[in-house]
């Protein structure tokens, strides 16, 4: 019997890709990142320059670096001049926090920001002032502030990052954390929320997950969730407690559909308003940004509240077939949101800042990312369905069922178009924002359908592949954030894997020797060592994690496709779908009716 000769290349780099440690490990935990450090219990950053620490920090003239009980005091000490690094320093990290951090994740007012910062540093007091004398959760904000303006300077931008990163992050998480929690005021909710950001980009999402949780139960026992008792505010801390919860709203929100788990703010009477746009400056987001943003979060809860009921079904088309009506009416729903939107906030309309342009084109990457979700456990299916369909006779899978796993496929080709674009403009964000999250699902979802046809026979595949080449390359000449750095490898093996990569010969490596014709089988185990030699992808983005791989291999089975029980893996050949996409959440929790309302 003839064999097409690709299969067996697909199957090789199948197998290379289920051998690839990074695609087994839990978490991207990367060896001597501050983060690791500091959850490691190692109060010592690396040697490093004294990067214009004060007195109290330099351990002595002739030996650059950090003391090492002054991580430990450094608290305690009685002056902010203590706690501080030089004014120069200071500023360029606050001045790098408000151009990448604030713009995505607005939680601080401008000026109210800048005026207590000014009065640390006031000639008049700057030598009297105590840490004592600061409201705890604005002490704790402002670390976490140079934190995260370090995390966005790393490389050239600042040789110092890591060190001032690990100082400002223990005292955070060594002596503010306790602090934090045990009281609640808006400044503690900042304070969790910007650690809970740096978490989650420097792979502690469980951590992150936590603390973002922590987060929001604290805005909520302040009120911050209603409009009604804020009467007895001023003007600024009335819009800055609404523009807190809903980037807490926000940011909650799309953790929970990235993780799959149920989000805090799903069942909460929410009344509280949009910040007033005399309030907001306008520099990073364009008028009625919010609120679209918050809107569109409402139909993503339902996505995700739909998609947690049926995902565990992605094998069984019928019952996929029942629930087609409910994702029919989310789809609406998404379309008839993206249809109201003012013609300022099209992705097409002219943009008057770069910032803005940013904001447009990632509004619409969201509406994507939530369409491909949507669609995601019907495209799963009708590839399963496809690839038993190789060995057997399988029914083929009903038309709404198709119809629908071809909405994932558009939608997560419009999103890698908008994150091309970004990209070409130089606006993708691969440290402090989500931005690679998205280029990692958008991947995926293009070259799963693959696993089970040629990519040769499809006439899109050529766009698809272009599109991946030039938005990683662009990628590869960024600083990646850990967690990132991760989910972009395995999307690259994935794509290398089913024929959408860059060939090894575009990267200056000896290519793959051809696979032998039909009717000579290959040896597996020798292509695939053979591939493993010549396409390391190890060297792309950054160093490996550290954390111990997963017990259990994701993409196990691919090894067996084809191939009988030659490499008997235990599960049956279909079982790696389910590995494609793993789910956490409880699908039973806020599950609906596959006929009935998704808010329910």
């Amino acid at each position: 019997m003839a064999t097409d000769p690709n299969l067996f290349r697909r199957l090789a780099k199948a197998a290379e890709f289920a051998s690839y440690p990074v695609t087994r490990a839990l978490e991207a935990r990367i060896e001597g990142h501050p983060a690791t450090n500091v959850t490691d219990d190692r109060d010592d950053p690396p040697s490093s320059p004294t990067f214009g620490l004060s007195r109290g920090d330099v351990l002595s003239a002739d030996g650059p670096g950090l003391i090492v009980g002054g991580l430990r005091n450094a608290f305690t000490a009685s002056t902010w001049p203590d706690i501080l690094p030089d004014r120069h320093l200071s500023d360029r990290l606050v001045q790098a926090f408000f151009a990448t951090v604030q713009p995505n994740f607005p939680i601080f007012h401008r000026g109210n920001f800048h005026v207590k910062y000014e009065t640390l540093w006031s000639s008049s007091r700057a030598a009297a002032v105590s840490t004592q004398d600061w409201e705890s959760g604005w002490t704790w904000s402002f670390m976490m502030v140079a934190v995260l303006g370090a995390l966005s300077m790393e490389g050239p931008g600042l040789a110092e990052a890591a060190p001032i990163q690990q100082r400002y992050l223990s005292l955070v998480i060594k002596h503010g954390l306790p602090r934090l929690t045990m009281t609640s005021s808006i400044a503690n909710v900042q304070a969790l929320m910007l650690l809970a950001l740096y978490q989650h980009n420097v792979g502690e999402r469980n951590t992150a997950w936590n603390i973002v949780g922590q987060a929001t139960r604290m805005a909520i026992s302040i009120g911050l969730h209603r409009d009604g008792d804020t009467a007895h505010f001023d003007p600024v801390e009335r819009n800055i407690r609404r523009m807190v919860w809903w980037t807490l709203y926000e940011f909650e929100q799309m953790v929970s559909l990235i993780l799959g788990r149920p989000a805090c703010t799903d069942s909460i009477d929410m009344s509280a308003r949009m910040p007033d746009e005399d309030f907001v400056d306008g520099i990073d987001r364009p008028p009625g940004y919010v609120a679209q943003v918050v809107a569109l979060m409402e139909q993503a809860t339902r996505v995700r509240r739909f998609v947690a009921s049926i995902s565990s079904s992605w094998d069984q088309p019928q019952t996929l077939l029942d629930a087609c009506s409910c994702a029919n009416d989310l789809n609406h729903n998404l379309n008839r949101w993206q249809g109201s939107l003012p013609p300022h906030l099209q992705p097409q309309a002219y943009s008057a800042t770069n910032r803005h342009r940013r904001a447009v084109l990632l509004l619409h990457v969201m509406f994507e990312h939530i369409r491909s979700v949507l669609g995601r456990p019907f495209l799963l299916c009708r590839v399963n369905q496809e690839v038993e369909s190789q060995s057997g006779t399988c029914p083929p899978v009903p038309q709404p069922v198709q119809q629908l796993a071809l909405l994932a496929e558009q939608a997560g080709k419009m999103s890698l178009g908008r994150l091309h674009d970004l990209a070409t403009q130089k606006l993708l964000d691969s440290r402090v924002w989500i931005d690679m999250f998205y280029l990692h699902h958008a991947i995926y979802i293009l070259c799963v359908p693959y696993l089970s046809r040629a990519v040769d026979a499809d006439p899109l595949s050529p766009d698809i592949r272009r599109l991946i080449k030039e938005t990683m390359a662009a990628v590869e000449a960024m600083i990646v954030a850990p967690t990132y750095r991760l989910l972009l490898r395995m999307a690259a093996q994935i794509a290398f894997a089913v024929g959408l990569g860059p060939e090894v010969e575009e990267r200056g490596l000896h290519p793959v020797p051809p696979i032998a014709e039909s009717g000579n089988v290959p040896t597996l185990e020798k292509d695939v060592g053979t591939i493993s030699q010549t396409f390391n992808i190890d060297q792309i983005f950054g160093p490996l994690p550290s954390r111990p791989a997963s017990p259990r291999d994701p993409f196990a089975a691919l090894h067996d496709f084809g191939l009988g029980n030659a490499f008997d893996t235990g599960d049956s050949q279909a079982d790696w779908l389910q590995q494609l996409f793993p789910w956490e959440g409880d699908a039973g929790a806020g599950v609906v009716e596959l006929g009935g309302d998704p808010e329910m």
